[in-house]
């Protein structure tokens, strides 16, 4: 998908220090982001969601870091300013988070003990795709989920019938595709993710159901 552009406000503009920072994804890609420092040892990861930038979440960082939270804002692959082809379902983004986990482990304001995600969208089905493999990772705020996979879409034809069965036809294609266009592999799905989980605390945030207008 065409590059994001990052925008012109920073952290400076909701009255936080920070840092530019760069580190590099599980996979030697370069990333870029924001670093506000911790005041109580922990930090969260802030995960942008597909199409947009670490500058999309700076509302969520101003509130964190307001609770003493050191906040690592970063562009996604292919996005802003951070290296790489950017993929819009986010498969990457297990290989991105370790890097940022990876970099705030390394941090001598952090307990490496007490980072967590939160993630919007894409960053939130990401968050909860890398919690699954990394204990790092100790809790999980996820808003605007909705799949990664196939797999995630397999409810549709028991809600909704022959319409629902055709969707998860044209779902089951649309990921065999983007696997054959794109190195990186579908992941697992988000039930099996969170499942992975295990006692970590997971927080799922939506709109819920939208009447008929």
């Amino acid at each position: 998908v065409p590059r994001t552009s990052l925008g012109d406000k920073t952290p400076a503009d909701y009255g936080l220090p920070f840092e530019n920072v760069e580190f590099a994804a599980a996979d030697g890609v370069t990333l870029a982001g924001w670093y506000v420092p911790s005041e109580n040892g922990a930090a969260v990861a802030l995960l942008h969601g597909s199409g947009s930038t670490r500058s999309a979440v700076l509302d969520h960082a101003a509130v964190l870091a307001g609770g003493g939270y050191g906040v690592l804002l970063f562009d996604a692959r292919g996005h802003g300013e951070s290296g790489g082809r950017a993929m819009d379902l986010g498969w990457f983004g297990d290989a991105d988070i370790i890097g940022a986990l990876d970099y705030l482990a390394g941090r001598a304001d952090l307990d490496g003990a007490r980072l967590a995600l939160v993630g919007m969208s894409m960053g939130g089905e990401t968050a909860i795709g890398a919690a699954a493999v990394d204990t790092r990772i100790r809790g999980v705020v996820a808003e605007g989920t909705t799949g990664r996979t196939a797999a995630d879409k397999a409810w549709l034809s028991e809600e909704y019938g022959f319409r629902g069965l055709i969707q998860e036809g044209v779902d089951h294609m649309t990921y065999w595709l983007a696997d054959v266009m794109t190195s990186a592999g579908p992941p697992r799905s988000l039930s099996d993710a969170v499942s992975l989980m295990g006692d970590r605390p997971l927080l799922l945030i939506t709109a819920g159901e939208v009447p008929d207008e």
